[in-house]
């Protein structure tokens, strides 16, 4: 194995650990080293494993650029495995991006090509990835491709993808107010994620977990899931969770009448989300002026009054 190729796996494995800073550096190594050796194969890679680490930082422009990138050098190889691997996670991100409709072009493309090369494993995963974006729009179409999605990947073996999938069918149970199916598909997938040491999807599957006890009521139990999911992301270093995790813990110490803690929670959540400059943050803004307004909480309420304008 090249000195390319060694940092490269290196940063794959520290990237699934959820170290995100230590995996940009080691895959900013390989591509230095792979474009300094003009080795177009591990310079592709590279990009795309930069995009993925970029992606988990919420940073998605950013990563949009490295996928682009890699899936250009893909098509310069003749690497049909590339290919369908990078247009399949320009899916994910113009997904994250709101962009719906190219998101369900990509993942197409990607799923054709998996299926023409035989490639069992992605071809479950952009199942899934493809019904993510019929989402609630039309969520019987959602699930019969994650059920779809599901039976290829058991074929498989795969219990990571086995995981995303069960993810993705207790999400759309959450939506569709199935409260119980939902938290038994969550709760398989959370067993499986620890089996494989994922720290990441364990995060995200605590969350959801804390969504679906949430939506059953049981807001006690959301919360400790929201902490337990909390951990993970602060300690991964992914921002835009560690925000959204946050924001729900608030909502649920609002409705919990635990006002203190739900304004805390929200300036924390408030605080990433403007470091980060997402869309929610306006939202979060808007609620904290009417508790600031409810409590009483004078010189806070007018700081965030001047931004909100």
């Amino acid at each position: 194995m090249s000195i390319a190729a060694h940092q490269q796996s290196l940063g794959v494995e520290y990237l699934n650990l959820g170290e995100i800073q230590t995996s940009i550096k080691l895959q900013n190594d390989s591509l230095a080293i792979a474009r300094n050796l003009k080795d177009k194969s591990v310079e592709g890679r590279a990009l795309g494993y930069l995009g993925r680490a970029f992606m988990t930082l919420g940073e998605d422009r950013q990563a949009e650029n490295y996928y682009r990138e890699a899936l250009d050098i893909a098509r310069q190889l003749g690497d049909r495995r590339g290919e369908e691997l990078w247009l399949g996670t320009l899916g994910e991100v113009n997904h994250r991006l709101g962009k719906n409709d190219e998101a369900t072009e990509l993942y197409q493309a990607a799923l054709a090509i998996a299926h023409e090369i035989g490639d069992k494993r992605n071809e479950g995963l952009w199942l899934v990835n493809l019904g993510i974006t019929y989402g609630t729009r039309q969520p019987q179409k959602a699930i019969e491709l994650f059920l779809q999605a599901l039976k290829t990947i058991r074929e498989i073996g795969d219990q990571r993808e086995e995981a995303f999938a069960l993810t993705n069918l207790g999400l759309i149970h959450t939506e569709l107010g199935n409260s119980t199916q939902a938290l038994e598909y969550h709760k398989i997938a959370l067993e499986l994620a620890r089996t494989f040491q994922d720290r990441l999807s364990e995060g995200m599957i605590l969350g959801n977990l804390g969504i679906a006890a949430a939506d059953s009521g049981r807001l006690h139990e959301a919360v400790k899931f929201y902490e337990m999911a909390l951990a993970i992301f602060q300690e991964a270093g992914d921002r835009r969770s560690e925000g959204n995790v946050l924001w729900r813990i608030s909502l649920m110490f609002d409705k919990l009448g635990v006002q203190d803690q739900a304004v805390a929670y929200g300036e924390a959540a408030l605080r990433i989300f403007d470091q980060i400059e997402s869309p929610s943050a306006n939202e979060v803004r808007q609620q904290l002026v009417k508790w600031y307004y409810a409590t009483g909480t004078s010189s806070a309420k007018e700081e965030h009054e001047k931004k909100d304008r």
